[in-house]
């Protein structure tokens, strides 16, 4: 795994980190207010397929299974809300939340990367802004991994 992808796995791997204190009201209230049905989310989440694939054939692979990985977690914190609470999510809204969780853990790992664009990003985590703090989500994901940008880590005093 390259640096590169070891950084927006690491970012990928934050956010999850922060769905699971989502409570299940927050993930009802959040799947009520998005549906991510419209033609501007459509569109975003075929960019994030789109910037994978223009990865190449061996960045690709390795984004996919890096992506893979992360999407059954996701799956694995939706489960958990609806065994928490029964009646947080219907059948439908678990499909969305499960939709929604993973398109945002897709903008993650393709954030910044040629073919998807900051708008497409937003979109796709526009539903979870409310909930959590995509800036402590980098501010973590940088002090664990140095960002592409080869810049180092920053220690914890410098963020604060």
């Amino acid at each position: 795994m390259d640096d590169d992808l070891r950084y927006r796995s690491e970012l990928a791997d934050q956010f999850i980190e922060r769905l699971r204190a989502v409570s299940p009201s927050q993930w009802r209230e959040l799947v009520t207010h998005h549906r991510g049905n419209d033609n501007y989310y459509a569109l975003a989440v075929e960019l994030a397929d789109e910037a994978t694939r223009l990865l190449g054939d061996d960045r690709r692979a390795a984004y996919e299974s890096a992506l893979t990985q992360r999407l059954a977690r996701t799956d694995e914190i939706v489960d958990a809300i609806i065994l928490a609470d029964v009646c947080a999510l219907d059948d439908i809204g678990a499909h969305d939340a499960r939709r929604l969780a993973r398109a945002a853990v897709h903008a993650m790992l393709v954030r910044d990367a040629y073919g998807f664009n900051a708008g497409a990003f937003g979109e796709l985590i526009r539903p979870f802004r409310a909930y959590l703090d995509l800036g402590d989500v980098e501010r973590s994901a940088s002090r664990v991994r140095t960002p592409p940008s080869g810049a180092p880590p920053q220690p914890p005093e410098a963020t604060a």
